[in-house]
């Protein structure tokens, strides 16, 4: 807030977002470990906490980030994050057990962290393309109950979520603003990646109105409304 001083978003709501976000998510994490005991969200951690193991017993080193799902499941016999989707959950956790002293409810304000990261960007986006309604907007990015619980966990929703709100933005930027600048097409690159590894049938969803999205803007441009009708299905 004290770097963006002139933002009114930022002023306005991230902190209060990142507040909201950090209690749903030591909320979901208390009844994941406290009620439930179980779950993507445990097998995730304790594949992690296992592999950390590995490395402090000298089995593996830090590199083990970088083998396959199907090596860790075969090699140690355990679920490994179930397919290559989970295991990229596991490789994070891993590496976020180093900096939370291998803590569950530590680890998964570390992803509700993370996850806050893309998901401002996309209510900051959505806000630049209709200012008078950031109050409805912030109520459906940053404060809905359900996306903000169950995507602030040790989970690949979580990770998918922050994806696409860095996706978003920086291809706002990209394509609509044209700043056309290296670290936009790596952000883009990486986020589409990491969403077709985790959940690529959300990227499928999100390509179609997207592309959509993108042609609305040099449609608009055509003055004549039967051209554009005609021109809008071709393209």
């Amino acid at each position: 807030k004290r770097i963006k001083k002139n933002n009114t978003l930022v002023q306005k709501y991230y902190v209060r977002g990142f507040v909201y976000k950090s209690l749903l998510a030591l909320g979901f994490a208390l009844l994941m470990y406290g009620y439930y005991g179980i779950g993507d969200t445990m097998h995730f951690f304790s594949d992690a906490l296992f592999l950390k193991q590995r490395i402090a017993d000298g089995d593996e080193n830090i590199g083990v980030i970088f083998k396959s799902n199907a090596y860790i499941r075969s090699t140690y016999d355990i679920l490994g994050g179930g397919q290559e989707s989970g295991w990229l959950v596991v490789r994070i956790a891993l590496l976020l057990s180093y900096l939370s002293f291998s803590r569950f409810l530590v680890v998964t304000l570390f992803f509700a962290a993370l996850a806050y990261s893309g998901i401002f960007k996309l209510f900051e986006t959505f806000s630049s393309f209709m200012p008078k309604w950031q109050k409805w907007i912030a109520l459906i990015i940053l404060f809905f109950p359900s996306i903000t619980f169950f995507g602030s966990g040790i989970l690949k929703d979580t990770v998918c979520l922050s994806s696409l709100g860095w996706f978003f933005y920086s291809g706002n930027e990209f394509f609509i603003k044209k700043q056309f600048k290296l670290k936009h097409i790596l952000i883009i690159a990486i986020t589409a990646w990491i969403i077709y590894v985790v959940k690529i049938y959300i990227l499928a969803a999100f390509l179609v109105p997207y592309l959509i999205f993108l042609l609305n803007r040099p449609l608009k441009k055509i003055p004549s409304v039967a051209l554009r009708w005609l021109f809008l299905p071709v393209l």
